[in-house]
C-alpha cells in the first residue's frame, strides 16, 4: 500500500512538471471531415456516383415490383373464371418472384454499401495523406476531427476544414 502511494505521488509530481513542457510545444488543429468529404471536389464526385447507382438500382427494382403487383392485380380479376389449380400456380409464382425482389433489394442495398466503403476508403486514403502533408509542413502534433469527436469548444482559427479541402481538390 505504502508502495502504491509513492508511485501515485511519483507520477502526480512527474506530470505537473513534465506536462507543462509538452503542452508549450503542442500545435493542434482542428478539420471537419465530413464537411471535406461533402465539399471536396472527390466526395461530390463520389455523391454523384452513389445517387446515380442508387437511383439506377430503385428504378429497376420498382419496374420489377410494379410488374408482380400487376399480375397480382390481373390474377385476382381471374379468380372466379380459371380453375384453382392454375389460380393456386399462379399465385405460387408470384409469392415466389416476390420473394426474389426481396432477396434483389437486400443484394443491391450490400452492394451499394460495399460501393460506398470502397469509394470511402479512397477517399479516407487521400485524405490521410493530406493531413500526413499539413501536419509535417505546419509542424502540427496533432490534427482532431471535430465531426466525430464533436468538442464543446474549440478555437475556430485552428480549424483547417478549408485548407485540407483545397489540398484534397489539388490531388485530383
Amino acid at each position: 500500500m505504502k508502495r502504491l502511494m509513492i508511485t501515485i505521488m511519483a507520477l502526480v509530481f512527474l506530470m505537473s512538471t513534465v506536462l507543462p513542457a509538452v503542452a508549450h510545444d503542442t500545435k493542434i488543429a482542428f478539420v471537419n471531415v465530413a464537411l471535406v468529404i461533402a465539399n471536396s471536389d472527390i466526395g461530390k464526385k463520389t455523391a454523384e456516383e452513389m445517387k446515380k447507382l442508387v437511383e439506377k438500382e430503385l428504378e429497376n427494382l420498382q419496374k420489377q415490383e410494379k410488374e408482380i403487383f400487376q399480375m397480382r392485380a390481373d390474377l385476382d380479376k381471374q379468380r372466379g373464371v380459371i380453375r384453382s389449380e392454375v389460380f393456386q400456380e399462379r399465385e405460387n409464382d408470384i409469392q415466389r418472384r416476390l420473394r426474389d425482389l426481396q432477396v434483389k433489394k437486400s443484394n443491391a442495398e450490400d452492394d451499394i454499401r460495399f460501393k460506398q466503403q470502397e469509394k470511402m476508403q479512397v477517399i479516407g486514403k487521400m485524405l490521410a495523406e493530406v493531413f500526413q502533408e499539413i501536419g509535417k509542413k505546419e509542424k502540427y502534433t496533432l490534427i482532431l476531427d471535430t465531426y466525430s469527436l464533436q468538442p464543446p469548444y474549440f478555437d475556430q482559427s485552428k480549424d483547417i476544414t478549408e485548407r485540407i479541402i483545397a489540398e484534397l481538390n489539388k490531388k485530383r
